[in-house]
């Protein structure tokens, strides 16, 4: 197989991801860059919400409902507008500055390139797949959602065994978005998985960074091209996020994070020349706070975090206009008053809806610090050119005294990345991060999305300021000439860094080799027969920690034990006492029960090199309530022949 393969999947995954944004931006009034920026986090919102309101209408999830969806939101947003524009003329006018569109495509087309280069080698075949303890249950939901139609975020998490009425809340925006990309193409799962991992990483996160580039850069042209160069720099982001878990819905949510970010910026009254309104800002954050919400809410809660110096220079601005007219005692206290209230709020739901603090530190306060001032995180070895980027931009901003918000917003997460590396278990570092699960890999990446707008300010400082100061360079086409050149040493000495690392990290964890973690060639070659042998409605099972789970993404045949960390107390008679069947009739009364055929045997190792005791379903050759139904090398399927379906 060849990336000829994903050329198609990918095709309809960029189309499903830009066109009903797109429309809905459009009817809004959004023009060029902001259109284009804002057009997945708005499509996001759609292909979330949409599922939603098909389930309890027993509508099934495809294309159809994702088109009607879209056609009734760009109703919704064409009636808005309208009465908006009654009430304040032009208050959802669009960007004047017309040539920066095709500047900010040109910095996207750089990212698509360098990026998706890294990523497809990253995969290596689209028909690899992430050997990664999360891989089971991305790729399985996707699976549930084309066999049940039910994509709801209310529903998702009812993958079997557990069942639709044990589901609680999990966000399924990449899910839905994969499923209709799957739907529409008509590939396989791993094919379709790959196709919208490199559409998410190369498509919708540089133009989610254009539209930020644009808010916080005004109406320059050097800055969007820069951001291409830049976004593709950082290890951390978006690569470390393909490979590691995996997180596709957090890597999802974090891709379309600087577009919510730029709209909180504009509405606070921080980005003057940003080209938007307040007021359109406002509406563009309602209409966009649900698809990011619904890809992953912890990315939601880090463009909060985002917010909160921006919030705090501007209750500052406010005491200090108070203080200058004179203002009553009673207005002090009605500010603080309303301050700490909405400190409150947020903490209380961060406090209630944080997931929970599973990691533990991995270094040093020292080897933490040294990693947030070196931009390399997590064993990947500094990044020079990233670090002087990110320091030039943090001095440009200091000195200027512009933007100085972000600076805190980069000392803020800057903390919290060396509390993710380093602080013990506890309730600070419950308190501070456990709304990220406690992870430093997740910190390193929200920390790179922090460090990026700083890095482009920093690049686009070193452009000017050498074009400034050396003569030849005064006339026009020798400035333009020396910005191409100055990018792509820029872009090489970004590139040399640790980038090559984080991308052979990748490479290992998609690789199918027999010492995968999760799957080996003989195992896959074996589940592409399972469907020859399992008739359809009979289950298997098999130790999930070796990958035997799979059998339902890529086969189609559903496992009593549908993904590693699963519990198996009511099928433990199946588990633990299956070698007993003939003489214990509690063994064969739940396989009856459960309608389970086959065991998968994938042998001893497991994704996370443990080892779970599963005796009943290990090493059945030893087995006598089997019979050998198929093998391929070390992988074997067996049949139950001690009970009789």
């Amino acid at each position: 197989m060849s990336w000829m393969d994903a050329v198609w999947p990918g095709v309809v995954a960029i189309a499903l991801i830009l066109v009903p944004g797109g429309v809905i931006g459009y009817v809004l009034g959004l023009r060029r860059i902001a259109l284009v920026g804002l057009a997945p986090i708005f499509s996001l919102t759609v292909l979330g919400l949409v599922p939603m309101a098909c389930a309890p209408l027993h509508v099934r999830w495809g294309i159809v409902p994702a088109l009607v969806g879209t056609l009734v939101f760009a109703l919704i947003a064409w009636v808005v507008r309208r009465l908006l524009e009654r009430r304040w003329p032009g208050i959802l006018a669009a960007d004047s500055a017309r040539s920066l569109t095709r500047w900010g495509l040109v910095g996207s087309a750089v990212a698509f390139i360098g990026i998706g280069w890294r990523l497809i080698y990253s995969i290596g075949i689209p028909s690899n797949i992430s050997q990664t303890y999360d891989a089971v249950f991305h790729l399985s939901a996707i699976r549930y959602i084309l066999d049940s139609g039910i994509a709801s975020s209310m529903s998702l998490s009812g993958l079997p065994p557990t069942g639709i009425e044990n589901a609680g809340f999990y966000p399924a925006g990449w899910h839905d978005f994969a499923s209709l990309v799957a739907m529409v193409s008509g590939a396989s799962i791993p094919v379709t998985v790959s196709a919208v991992t490199v559409v998410i990483g190369a498509v919708v996160w540089p133009l989610s960074l254009m539209f930020l580039t644009r808010v916080l850069c005004g109406p320059r042209r050097l800055p969007l091209v820069v951001a291409g160069v830049i976004g593709g720099g950082f290890a951390a982001f978006p690569y470390m996020m393909m490979d590691y878990g995996v997180l596709y819905a957090f890597m999802l949510g974090l891709a379309v994070m600087p577009a919510l970010w730029a709209l909180a910026i504009i509405a606070l009254g921080f980005a003057p020349k940003a080209g938007m309104s307040r007021g359109a800002s406002v509406v563009a954050l309602i209409v966009a706070l649900p698809g990011i919400s619904l890809a992953h809410p912890s990315a939601t809660f880090a463009v909060v975090v985002t917010c909160g110096p921006m919030v705090l220079l501007g209750l500052i601005a406010w005491h200090r206009r108070l203080r200058a007219t004179a203002a009553p005692r009673s207005r002090f206290v009605a500010l603080y008053a309303g301050a700490l209230g909405l400190i409150a709020v947020v903490a209380l739901v961060f406090y209630k809806t944080q997931p929970g603090n599973f990691w533990k530190p991995r270094s040093t306060w020292l080897e933490g610090v040294i990693d947030l001032v070196g931009d390399s995180p997590v064993g990947l070895g500094p990044a020079v050119a990233i670090s002087l980027m990110v320091t030039t931009g943090l001095a440009v901003c200091i000195l200027r005294r512009e933007r100085l918000w972000l600076v805190i917003t980069w000392v803020l997460f800057g903390v919290l990345f060396v509390v993710a590396a380093a602080a013990p278990a506890g309730f600070l570092r419950a308190a501070l991060i456990g709304m990220w699960y406690g992870d430093v890999y997740r910190m390193a990446a929200l920390l790179a999305i922090v460090e990026v707008p700083l890095a482009i300010i920093g690049l686009t400082w070193w452009i000017d300021f050498l074009r400034r100061h050396i003569r030849v360079l005064r006339s026009r086409r020798a400035a333009i000439a020396s910005a191409v050149v100055l990018l792509l040493l820029a872009a090489l000495a970004i590139q040399s860094s640790n980038l090559g690392v984080e991308t052979q990290r990748g490479r290992d964890n998609y690789a199918m080799t027999p010492q995968s973690k999760l799957l080996t060639p003989d195992e896959q070659t074996l589940l592409d027969q399972v469907d020859d042998i399992v008739p359809v409605g009979v289950k298997t099972i098999g130790n999930p920690w070796t990958g035997a789970s799979l059998v339902y993404a890529l086969a189609n045949r559903v496992p009593l034990l549908s993904r590693p960390g699963v519990r198996d107390t009511s099928i433990a008679a199946i588990t633990q006492h299956l070698q007993d069947a003939a003489t214990d009739p509690a063994v064969c009364a739940a396989v009856k029960e459960h309608n389970l055929g086959y065991v998968l045997d994938f042998g001893s190792q497991e994704v996370h090199g443990e080892h779970h005791l599963y005796p009943g379903i290990t090493n059945m050759a030893a087995n006598p309530s089997v019979t050998l139904a198929a093998q391929v090398g070390e992988a074997s399927l067996w049949k139950i022949t001690a009970c009789s379906l």
